[in-house]
């Protein structure tokens, strides 16, 4: 009995291990996905701003 007490405890500890280590992997997954649409949202914005640009050229050219 005192084998399945030590066993159950061991597994919890490596539970607890594997859950602290999920959870910060997903905060630096969520970081690094919020870096990436921050750089797609500039590049969008850049391109916008282009367009818009070389149109008043053409209008004043």
């Amino acid at each position: 009995m005192e084998n399945q007490t030590n066993h159950n405890e061991e597994l919890e500890r490596i539970n607890k291990e594997i859950e602290a280590e999920l959870l910060s992997e997903d905060k630096s997954e969520t970081l690094n996905e919020k870096k990436q649409f921050l750089t797609a949202k500039f590049i969008v914005t850049l391109i916008i701003a282009i367009m818009m640009l070389a149109g008043v050229a053409k209008l004043f050219f």
